[in-house]
């Protein structure tokens, strides 16, 4: 695309930027595949299929994966969900992230709220807050 004056001179030419921007469209965004976590005096990479939910406890980032093991993260929630397939992964709270593939079924609780039951156990009851149970059965079904 170029940007001519009334009398025809080119002003601007935004041709190399738009090709670049509808390259870097075509290739999808750049998820994470895994995720470093720490365990012991070691970083180890998760994978995200591997992660049944993402949460907040006491301030500290935890990440539960799909065999019950629990690890400690160094990013906040807000970081995760803007690297994590918004296909694969939710966030149900501001205290949860939860991945589609945990999702065993959910129980529509007093007040609009949903109660998830996933597939592995969890410490407490988590709840899809009342301003995310719309786009929480959208996304669910989608």
């Amino acid at each position: 695309v170029k940007l001519l004056t009334k009398s025809g001179d080119i002003l601007q030419d935004n041709s190399g930027l738009i090709k670049t921007l509808l390259e870097t469209l075509s290739k999808g965004a750049p998820y994470k595949t895994s995720l470093l976590v720490a365990f012991k005096d070691k970083l180890i990479p998760i994978s995200v299929n591997n992660i049944a939910y993402i949460y907040t406890e006491n301030k500290v980032v935890k990440v539960v994966t799909l065999d019950e093991k629990s690890y400690v993260l160094d990013q906040t929630l807000e970081e995760l969900v803007n690297h994590l397939n918004p296909h694969s992964f939710f966030r149900i709270s501001r205290q949860y992230i939860i991945s589609r593939a945990s999702i065993k079924d959910f129980t529509v609780w007093f007040s609009g709220r949903l109660a998830l039951n996933l597939t592995i156990s969890t410490p407490e009851r988590i709840f899809v807050s009342r301003s995310n149970v719309k786009e929480f059965k959208e996304w669910i079904t989608g």
